[in-house]
């Protein structure tokens, strides 16, 4: 019993501070990792570090020589550490072309995709909304249904909160520089923006594709006529998607940033994008 809980705290010590526990499950990036040996470090906006630290863990934990470290830090954040060569690896949520112009070194590729979606009940009659109508909604101009979809209603607001990474990119799409209303009631997650929803037939909120649906009485609107599928989302005709960038120095003194560059390039990790809701770009796949 004592080293069993030995081996859970020191498996919680690894999990903060970088993955170097051995594992008596194989798993199959094993055999692309077998002879890595140094440290790793990756960082990622909130919805990609979870999934990033299970995927090193997979690795690492297979390979005593290897350790990997996830930080969770924003946009802005993520691209400083990049530059000053404090990080190796850096995911973000939108493409820094800036990066590209100003440093010959610099590598962006695109590996993910998601969006914003914008639901209601699907007792609620609108089927559609413009662009345009979604900053008048969520900043409290218009608070009536009736000239949307003809029926009388007061629209109650329901979303996720600025802090959250959906909140942020959001408001960054949607909203600009205009506030959102006042009367907007913000949540945590997805599932519980769904199931305000589902109480509410005059509510309206947002949330990400790639949160888990709660359930199948929740309706996504179109926007601008075009309805959030894989399709519409990878190839941008979605206006609220969103694509995930992978950036690296190419000419990085650590040998481990091209080995992992490969591994994402992988169907393998193609797999684990899919399983954490995103939706994988094909053009970055290998078999």
């Amino acid at each position: 019993m004592f080293k069993r809980a030995v081996f859970l705290i020191a498996m919680g010590i690894s999990i903060l501070m970088g993955f170097n526990i051995s594992a008596q499950t194989p798993v199959p990036s094993q055999a692309f990792f077998k002879t890595s040996t140094g440290i790793i470090k990756i960082t990622a906006p909130a919805e990609l570090a979870s999934m990033m630290r299970k995927v090193l863990f997979e690795i690492c934990s297979t390979n005593n020589n290897l350790i990997g470290k996830v930080e969770e830090k924003d946009y802005a954040k993520a691209l400083t550490e990049l530059q000053q060569g404090k990080s190796d690896i850096v995911l973000v949520n939108r493409k820094p072309t800036y990066l590209a112009k100003t440093y010959n070194n610099w590598m962006i590729i695109p590996y993910a995709s998601t969006a914003v979606v914008i639901i209601v009940k699907s007792t609620n009659k609108i089927t559609s909304l413009k662009v345009a109508d979604l900053p008048r909604i969520f900043g409290g101009t218009t608070r009536r249904w009736k000239e949307f979809s003809g029926v009388e209603g007061g629209i109650h607001l329901i979303g996720l909160y600025a802090e959250t990474s959906g909140g942020h990119i959001f408001r960054e799409l949607v909203m600009g520089k205009e506030p959102i209303s006042r009367y907007f009631f913000p949540v945590s997650t997805g599932s519980q923006v769904d199931i305000i929803i589902l109480a509410d037939k005059d509510a309206i909120g947002f949330r990400m594709y790639s949160d888990p649906v709660e359930d199948a009485k929740v309706k996504q609107l179109a926007i601008n006529g075009i309805k959030p599928t894989p399709a519409t989302i990878t190839t941008g005709k979605y206006p609220l998607a969103i694509s995930y960038y992978l950036c690296y120095n190419k000419k990085s003194k650590n040998p481990l940033v091209a080995k992992f560059i490969e591994y994402f390039k992988t169907s393998e990790f193609a797999d684990k994008i899919t399983a954490a809701g995103l939706i994988p770009l094909a053009s970055g796949k290998k078999k």
